[in-house]
């Protein structure tokens, strides 16, 4: 098929859910629910999103897309836009020129101009996804993509007790079903003001980070219409909450998400518990620990720019499964 020459559009691509999922399927080989769609660009706490679609002149249906929803964000104490750009797929019938009209970079280009103008403008914008490596090659041979770091898989198994950090009998470690819970939303806000705080010693606020909130997390998981989710806190047992952890038990048990910035070998100690809790002895994370093997992982965790808009001079995030579409 002809690449078409006309202007990519920019909306919120609510007039085009059932022909998205369509080319989704299409180009990634399956399904997404309307619901899914629905949830992950048009529901919870975000400060906009946008989709950028070239159609086909003939039939009007779209031939590419990438699409984007933004959150609020903070980095060395300031506020900033999160923009998590996802969703990028061209026709098979369209694809092969890698040249100035190359589709890719069409609509990544207008979807990264567009970002720029949404949300509160004066906070600075940090465009991020997730690309496995050819899709990520593709990206940076074009100048849209820059690698933040190198994503591993760390595996640990606690079948065997450790004795290399805190005891565990100081710390408790209990689920809980709302995000909303008193307790919950003190864990929540004790974590928070640990990355949001700004130190002159290079700490977790030195980073882009997504401000974890109570209505962000009740989004994320509670509201997610497909994965089930648990949700602990982690404690003292004559303290208040200090951390809180989400896990998901398939396709193997994850730590999905956790916020334990205030608990020193929190990841450890927190994997520890749950598999005393859960019997679950192996789990898997992003976040290298004490006992963990680490493997590289086929997602790239990589900032989108349209020429000098890279952070070359921030330190890079440091995600986890849940701040992907895919987990």
């Amino acid at each position: 098929m002809r690449v078409p020459e006309g202007a990519v559009e920019i909306g919120n691509g609510l007039q085009d859910v059932d022909a998205l999922r369509g080319l989704f399927q299409t180009v990634f080989g399956h399904t997404i629910s309307d619901a899914h769609w629905r949830w992950k660009y048009h529901q919870g706490p975000k400060l906009a999103n946008a989709h950028a679609i070239l159609r086909c002149p003939e039939s009007g249906q779209p031939l590419a897309h990438a699409g984007a929803q933004m959150v609020a964000g903070t980095q060395a104490g300031r506020p900033i836009r999160m923009a998590q750009v996802c969703d990028i797929m061209v026709h098979p019938s369209v694809r092969g020129d890698l040249g100035p009209t190359n589709v890719y970079r069409r609509v990544t280009t207008a979807l990264l101009r567009r970002l720029v103008e949404l949300g509160p403008t004066q906070w600075p914008l940090f465009c991020y996804g997730f690309p496995g490596h050819r899709p990520f090659a593709l990206g940076e041979r074009m100048g849209l993509y820059r690698r933040l770091y190198e994503c591993v898989n760390c595996d640990s198994s606690w079948a065997e007790p450790r004795s290399a950090w805190a005891p565990v009998w100081r710390w408790r470690l209990r689920e809980v079903s709302r995000f909303d819970d008193g307790r919950a939303q003190r864990a929540i806000e004790a974590s928070a003001r640990a990355t949001q705080l700004p130190s002159a010693a290079i700490s977790p606020s030195s980073r882009p980070t997504i401000d974890k909130t109570t209505a962000y997390l009740h989004w994320r998981y509670a509201e997610h219409p497909g994965r089930p989710y648990r949700f602990w806190l982690l404690s003292r047992p004559l303290g208040g909450p200090t951390g809180w952890l989400v896990t998901a038990a398939e396709p193997q048990p994850t730590l999905v998400d956790c916020g334990l910035d205030t608990v020193p070998g929190g990841v450890a100690l927190g994997l520890s518990l749950l598999a005393g809790l859960t019997g679950q002895s192996a789990w898997v994370t992003w976040l290298p620990h004490e006992g963990a093997q680490c493997s590289p992982s086929a997602i790239v965790p990589t900032e989108l720019g349209v020429a000098t808009a890279f952070h070359r001079d921030w330190l890079p995030p440091q995600f986890q499964p849940g701040d992907t579409d895919v987990f």
